[in-house]
């Protein structure tokens, strides 16, 4: 009988699903959430938990390392499951990840999940840093976005203001075409007479 065996195969090879899992669980704990496909999603879940497990249960142990490694090929990664995922879910007894469903792909209408560690905030620890160390207020920084500085002031760059000058210059009548010139001069003359006339 083929009870408590379920496998999902994901239509590939032994060496294939095994690297593939691998790198979804390496996403999933250095991102502490991705997103992919609702049966990808179903089959990282047993496998990341798995490796958490083993994490929380090594206290930080070679050996613990080592189980982690032969499975993870980012070491960053076995380090964070081993110092911050290990200590965060010590007194979790399981149900490390969650899932949810959201909508299907628009090329191929596949269901798409996000996976998701239990305890994800949503932020990283470098944005909440940042955010701690700010002390200007929302006013100073809508101020500071309106007023800019006199070093930020605008300056014409040389060449658009070369432009500009070669432009005026070909408007005045000294440089004009001798047929605009002759044009010009034909109607002072023809106004002076209307005036004289007059």
């Amino acid at each position: 009988m083929n009870h408590g065996k379920k496998l999902f195969k994901l239509n590939r090879s032994a060496s294939h699903r095994k690297s593939l899992l691998m790198n979804l669980a390496i996403s999933l704990f250095k991102h502490e959430r991705i997103k992919t496909t609702l049966t990808k999603a179903k089959a990282l879940r047993p496998y990341a938990e798995k490796l958490i497990t083993i994490a929380k249960n090594g206290n930080r142990s070679v050996h613990t390392i080592r189980e982690l490694s032969a499975v993870l090929s980012d070491k960053s990664v076995v380090r964070k499951l081993v110092e911050e995922l290990g200590e965060r879910f010590k007194k979790r007894p399981g149900g490390y990840t969650r899932i949810y469903k959201c909508g299907f792909r628009a090329n191929d209408c596949a269901p798409v999940a996000l996976i998701e560690l239990v305890d994800y905030s949503g932020k990283s620890q470098d944005k909440e840093v940042k955010t701690v160390n700010a002390t200007t207020t929302v006013k100073e920084k809508l101020t500071a976005l309106i007023k800019p500085k006199k070093s930020e002031e605008f300056e014409e760059p040389k060449e658009h203001q070369k432009k500009v000058a070669k432009k005026e210059d070909k408007s005045s009548p000294s440089k004009a075409p001798k047929a605009t010139q002759r044009r010009q001069t034909a109607t002072r003359e023809g106004s002076s007479k209307a005036k004289k006339s007059k």
